[in-house]
């Protein structure tokens, strides 16, 4: 009897743009309640028998190439995925965060889980390799296996072909080719950024500052249109990342993003969106400001901004133009710069849009707890390095009442005092401290 082997499946080529191939997503959630682990743990088997890639191993051929191997059965040898548990007798201390899952070892399961269970909440750690899912798609997988946990039905079968695969124009291989794409950067673009003092801000929720936004378009006359959480938040990431730069520069600022093609274009409709757990994200690329300009602009203007690149630029006739020099970039191993290398850029890659904090672990709760997100984060990185990717996370949380949202950043230790101000400024509960409103801060960041 011939030996049973691994079922093989190639990783698109668009999946290994450097350094997305080596990233593990950390996802981290405090749940309110004290979960069983058993119930979570079936579910999961359950869901990974229904989805058996997700109980798939990562393994490289060649240098730019990664498949999945898919064992023909599990066993303990192989398992589904990784489980550790901690369990304790006590409230969860302050600041307590799941650690990261060990993820070194060879043959790995693509799903890595770490569990720790206090008195009052349940901390659930969630690594998997960026190559095999973005933040939304993360959350997809999250959302089947609370769906299993709460015995519904099995959730429809993931996408068995890659509908990007094809997407895009043809790449242009001469320079007035390129010349007509909105995108036509082919150079990577290092960028490098000094650290001297991190912390967590918290800016808080964004209602409020969504309806003044509204406000500020009636006003100026301009047709009111709706801003996301990511604009806002993005517009006060830009306004503090300001901070570090002299109102003299003669730079220009580029910010870029990562945005999601899910129903965006007839290959990936809205229905099928939510059986894609790929990185299914292309680059927007907002028209570049004068520092000056930008240090004078509100938040609301920079929200307003990039709200307008979206509209204009998420279009299936543009992101045809990007996808097959997206494409092209991951297969020479390098990450596109969106900006011009004498420039300055803020490029964003948010997890606000995953809807980690409407996940529901109820049906796990074993005594009292509503079995709610309370916290939801988590970072990106390469295992066995000390840094990680990003230097900004955005975390949606329920812990305030009203929910709101955490940024974790770094900056320079002489400008650090300003950002504090200006952060307890956009979120202080007793003034009209909507971000449509700089000219009180106009001083402080200059």
């Amino acid at each position: 009897m011939a030996a049973m082997v691994d079922t093989v499946v190639p990783i698109p080529t668009r999946e290994l743009s450097d350094p997305v191939d080596e990233l593990m997503i950390f996802t981290c959630l405090i749940v309110q309640g004290r979960l069983n682990v058993e119930p979570l743990s079936d579910a999961l088997s359950k869901l990974i028998d229904h989805w058996p890639i997700l109980g798939a191993r990562l393994h490289r051929r060649g240098k730019r190439s990664l498949e999945y191997h898919i064992p023909p059965e599990f066993s303990k040898d192989r398992s589904r995925f990784t489980l550790t548990v901690e369990k304790h007798d006590t409230p969860i201390p302050e600041a307590n965060l799941p650690r990261r899952v060990a993820v070194h070892r060879k043959d790995a399961p693509i799903i890595n889980l770490h569990i720790t269970c206090f008195t009052d909440v349940t901390c659930v750690g969630v690594g998997i390799p960026h190559a095999v899912a973005d933040a939304p798609g993360i959350c997809i997988i999250l959302r089947a296996w609370t769906s299993v946990l709460a015995g519904d039905f099995l959730p429809p079968p993931l996408l068995q072909e890659d509908p990007l695969a094809d997407f895009g124009d043809p790449l242009p291989k001469t320079r007035a080719e390129m010349e007509k794409h909105r995108q036509g950067n082919e150079e990577l673009v290092p960028a490098l950024e000094y650290l001297a003092k991190g912390s967590m801000l918290f800016l808080g929720p964004v209602d409020k500052q969504r309806e003044k936004a509204v406000e500020v378009q009636k006003e100026n006359g301009d047709k009111a249109i709706r801003l996301s959480e990511n604009d806002i938040l993005v517009a006060i990431v830009t306004k503090l990342y300001l901070f570090n730069r002299s109102r003299d520069s003669p730079r220009p600022l580029t910010i870029s993003m990562n945005a999601s093609v899910r129903g965006q274009i007839p290959e990936l409709p809205k229905d099928e969106g939510s059986r894609y757990i790929h990185n299914a994200f292309l680059p927007l690329c907002a028209p570049a400001l004068a520092i000056k300009d930008a240090k004078d602009m509100s938040p609301t203007d920079i929200a307003l901004h990039i709200r307008h690149t979206v509209i204009e630029q998420r279009t299936p006739e543009d992101l045809a133009k990007v996808m097959p020099l997206y494409r092209e970039m991951a297969r020479r191993g390098e990450y596109p710069g969106y900006f011009d290398c004498t420039g300055s850029g803020h490029h964003v890659t948010s997890w606000v849009a995953g809807g980690f904090g409407f996940l529901d672990f109820s049906p796990a709760v074993r005594g009292e707890g509503s079995g709610k997100v309370l916290f939801a984060g988590g970072d990106t990185k390469i295992p066995g390095t000390k840094w990680g990717s990003s230097l900004c996370t955005f975390v949606p949380t329920d812990s305030f009442g009203e929910g709101g949202y955490w940024l974790g950043m770094g900056a320079y230790q002489g400008v650090w005092p300003k950002i504090e101000e200006y952060a307890a400024y956009i979120v202080c509960p007793t003034e009209d401290s909507i971000i449509g409103e700089l000219q009180v801060q106009r001083d402080k960041n200059s």
